[in-house]
């Protein structure tokens, strides 16, 4: 399934937030991953700009904080750690290779 070491239970832990994020929360983090890959779009940076607010809220949910880690993880793998990422996930959720291929991912 994946390589040693610390990237593959980071891989492991990714995978079991992802078999419990609902459909929306999915998709925000496909968009990350391919934002991480391609670069942010001019949308994406304005979004960004847009969620620095200083609202008054109870703090970062869980969902934000995990896809911080995912984001950091993701740098630094290796792009074969990347690559194995990829299509254990989509072998598990076929429908998420579709969503990946579609957007150039894959």
């Amino acid at each position: 399934m994946f390589g040693g070491g610390k990237a593959r239970t980071e891989q492991l832990c990714l995978t079991s937030w992802f078999a419990n994020w609902s459909c929306q929360q999915r998709q925000q983090f496909i968009s990350t991953l391919v934002t991480e890959t391609a670069g942010p779009s001019e949308e994406d940076l304005l979004l960004g700009l847009g969620s620095m607010g200083l609202a008054e809220n109870d703090g970062p949910q869980m969902f934000d904080c995990q896809l911080k880690m995912v984001t950091s993880w993701w740098r630094r793998w290796a792009p074969e750690e990347r690559r194995q990422f990829l299509q254990s996930l989509c072998a598990s959720w076929p429908e998420v290779g579709e969503q990946l291929r579609g957007r150039g991912m894959l």
